[in-house]
């Protein structure tokens, strides 16, 4: 092996760290505040959502299009397209109402599941009053647990997410939100 083919991978090793580093740290940094509300909705953001999306499908064509035309690349493009077809069926829920977090004066109901990192199409609700506590699982995901171990799941790139944690807290005033971290234990 030459210099020549190894660099290239350790650029990208360099500058995920430098990616990640700078990421961790905006996050630590970030501290928001919103309005709580007696009823309200928060969706995930469709900006973000659409641009998996994308990802997902230029993915898809390219591993096709490598598989079929470039017969070294007989690991490689099928891997891309599995990739790419798993990207595109994730993001599809999201642009349902399936993982929207809906809250009244009296409960919240939102998804209920999370397998592999990636939020899951079943739902609950919850009383506020049932509500015993709040975590973070690994990958973005904040939850809100009842007595009964049933949960709601919900992630701060949804809009306005500021606003249900306002809510939260005020519904729930001895609950405190857990601190982001890029790698929770």
């Amino acid at each position: 092996m030459s210099i020549s083919e190894i660099l290239p991978t350790f650029v990208a090793a360099f500058a995920v760290t430098i990616v990640l580093g700078w990421i961790k740290k905006k996050v630590s940094e970030y501290n928001p505040v919103g309005n709580p509300s007696i009823a309200g909705t928060i969706k995930p953001d469709a900006g973000l959502v659409y641009f998996v999306l994308i990802i997902g499908i230029l993915f898809l064509i390219f591993g096709a299009l490598t598989t079929i035309l470039i017969d070294g690349m007989l690991v490689y493009g099928p891997a891309c397209t599995v990739m790419g077809a798993g990207f595109v069926i994730l993001s599809i829920p999201s642009l349902t109402s399936i993982q929207d977090i809906n809250w009244t004066e009296e409960s919240l109901s939102g998804p209920s599941k999370v397998k592999f990192q990636v939020m899951g199409i079943s739902r609950k609700e919850l009383n506020w009053s049932d509500i015993v506590s709040v975590g973070l699982v690994k990958g973005p995901y904040y939850y809100v647990e009842d007595k009964n171990a049933h949960r709601i799941y919900w992630a701060r790139s949804y809009k306005e997410f500021e606003n249900f944690e306002a809510t939260l807290t005020k519904n729930c005033p001895t609950l405190t939100l857990p601190r982001y971290e890029l790698y929770p234990k």
